[in-house]
């Protein structure tokens, strides 16, 4: 049961609270600070008492809030935030940071009479009479939700903005062709990584902001060079995209060139790029010494079988001129040369028939073992004469493979041959064969080593290049129809 002292002290308190309300409903019900007030149609203006409940209210107030004056003066300002934020008691410490700071902002979620949300600006500052005591607060509120949106799509916005340039720097950096892009006075701008490498020892900061001429001694910018310098005299507008080709003789590499002039900028802008086409160009190259390697296979060998004819009536008239004259020993010296040439003439045609003959189309599975042996035993007669000997080394149990072993036989023949004609007297060819897995599949390596003097640097670029030979007698076509 409360006694007299309490209920006393009630009386009083509550008596000051109603002296502060009417205090702020005097200072509310001015004239001209009503008017100012009630003109705001943007803002809610409204004054609480110091325990924070609501006093005043304005039009502005009624359209932001939902609330009309009626209903809800002498409620608590509570009932404005979330109930998130009501579990934090925001709006107990919004109170006591404007008595300890003399004015409060806070930006937060707010709710309206409908329960939606906004996101509002509050501005809470203490009031005071005469005196200095605090007898209530006046509290400012801006619906911030369209501002907020705007700010949070702009910063989507630039967010996504950074995000792809990010990816286009990336993306720039990554192109593996060289690219630089030059002002309208050919300053180096930008340059991705490729370009960089192409700089040889300089970096971007050696050449970011300088001219083209800072490449000028390496190719292909030498050539770009030149190539801008014809488009100097040309107006913007009359400037057209070029194209063309630099060879890098002292690097072996070929380079296919694009330039072009953007001007969709401020100020023009020039783009390069380089393409390394070099290994496409070998490809050509390639593709164009087979066509006439085949072209000339062909003719040699529809040569070689036209010659064959005559070479065999001249071998007969030869072999029954031996015959009808055993006596004449006065014409053995010259009988011996022409034996000799018309040998030589024989193996040259049996060389270029080969050569010419059109790659095998349906090889047949067998052993390299017995291909081997085969050639062995067709250079037995000549290892022998050159006193060489011939170490085959060959695991006892060898898969099948597909081969076409007429052909394979001729290519262990040519490279034995080769091997004992530069092997030293007394010396051996081997011949070791092994099992090989690489690239996920199964090989068959085979290694023909002889102990002569080897190929020298200048003649390796040609060994398989048809009549290149450095032996005497040698024909010149045993590694390339090997090849």
């Amino acid at each position: 049961m409360p006694t007299f002292r309490s209920m006393k002290n009630e009386k009083i308190l509550k008596k000051a609270i109603k002296q502060h309300r009417e205090l702020l409903t005097d200072i509310y019900q001015d004239h001209s600070f009503r008017l100012l007030v009630q003109s705001v149609k943007d803002y809610a203006i409204y004054m609480l008492d110091k325990n924070g409940y609501i006093v005043s209210w304005n039009d502005g107030a009624e359209n932001i809030k939902g609330y009309k004056a009626s209903e809800i003066i002498g409620k608590h300002f509570s009932c404005f935030y979330t109930p998130e934020d009501q579990e934090k008691c925001l709006p107990k410490v919004g109170l006591d940071m404007a008595i300890k700071q003399g004015h409060f902002e806070r930006e937060g979620w707010r709710l309206r009479k409908d329960g939606s949300k906004f996101w509002a600006n509050v501005n809470i500052s203490p009031v005071r009479d005469e005196t200095g005591e605090l007898i209530g607060f006046a509290k400012v509120t801006c619906d911030m939700t369209e501002k907020k949106r705007l700010l949070e799509e702009q910063l989507q916005l630039q967010l996504s903005v950074e995000a792809a340039a990010q990816e286009l720097q990336l993306t720039f950096t990554a192109i593996e062709s060289p690219i630089i892009i030059l002002d309208n006075v050919w300053n180096i701008v930008r340059l991705n990584k490729a370009a960089e490498d192409l700089a040889k020892e300089q970096t971007q900061k050696e050449i970011i902001g300088f001219s083209l001429e800072v490449l000028s001694k390496y190719q292909p910018w030498k050539q770009i060079l030149d190539c801008l310098k014809k488009t100097q005299n040309l107006k913007n507008g009359e400037r057209k995209a070029i194209s063309c080709q630099v060879e890098d003789a002292n690097n072996k590499r070929t380079w296919d060139i694009a330039i072009s002039f953007s001007k969709k900028m401020e100020s023009e802008r020039v783009i390069i790029i380089a393409k390394d086409i070099s290994k496409l160009v070998e490809l050509q190259e390639s593709l164009r010494h087979s066509e006439i390697m085949s072209t000339l296979g062909s003719l040699v060998a529809g040569v070689a079988h036209e010659v064959r004819n005559p070479l065999f009536s001249m071998s007969a008239t030869l072999e029954a001129f031996e015959e009808d004259f055993p006596e004449h020993s006065e014409y053995k010296e010259y009988l011996d040369i022409l034996h000799s040439e018309l040998n030589r003439l024989s193996q040259l045609m049996k060389d270029l028939l080969e050569y010419g003959k059109p790659p095998s189309q349906k090889p047949l599975p067998s052993r390299i073992n017995l291909v081997i042996a085969e050639a062995i035993k067709c250079c037995e007669h000549l290892a022998n004469q050159k006193k060489v000997k011939i170490d085959l080394q060959i695991p006892e149990i060898l898969p099948q493979i597909l081969l076409d072993e007429t052909r394979l036989v001729q290519v262990f023949q040519n490279l034995l041959d080769n091997a004992i004609n530069y092997s030293p007297a007394n010396s051996k060819v081997i011949i070791k064969v092994s099992l090989l897995a690489e690239t996920n599949q199964n090989w068959l390596k085979v290694i023909v080593q002889d102990f002569g003097v080897g190929f020298s640097k200048e003649d390796l670029p040609k060994v398989f290049e048809p009549f290149y030979s450095r032996r005497p007698g040698g024909t010149g076509l045993g590694l390339p129809i090997v090849q």
